[in-house]
């Protein structure tokens, strides 16, 4: 299952005081379909760190915007058809439970 992207899973670089470090890109197979360097930072480990978590966080938004836009596309049917208001808001609510956990996986913070 794609995710959106042309890579499935991202694999850290560990840092090197020569050529820094940064993160792998893995498609499905586990091949490298590219590579992520974070060179000349400040604060090269925690920047590392921060890059590969965004990376694997850019993935997991897009699973949740596809997600979520199904929830949307079903409460405006169950609007157009009429469907109970409580069924409605049901809907509603679980796709705003897929965006919240969306944006606490991508900064780590409850939102």
């Amino acid at each position: 299952m794609s995710n959106g992207t042309p890579w499935m899973s991202v694999q850290p670089i560990p840092h090197n005081s020569v050529v820094g470090g940064g993160a792998l890109l893995l498609d499905a197979e586990g091949k490298s379909v590219g590579q992520v360097m974070v060179i000349g930072a400040a604060q090269p480990r925690q920047t590392e760190e921060a890059v590969c978590r965004q990376l694997v966080a850019f993935g997991d938004t897009l699973k949740a915007l596809e997600a979520l836009t199904g929830y949307l596309l079903n409460a405006k049917i169950d609007l157009e058809t009429g469907t109970p208001k409580r069924t409605t808001i049901g809907t509603l609510e679980g796709g705003l439970r897929v965006a919240r956990a969306a944006i606490t996986r991508a900064t780590g913070q409850e939102s």
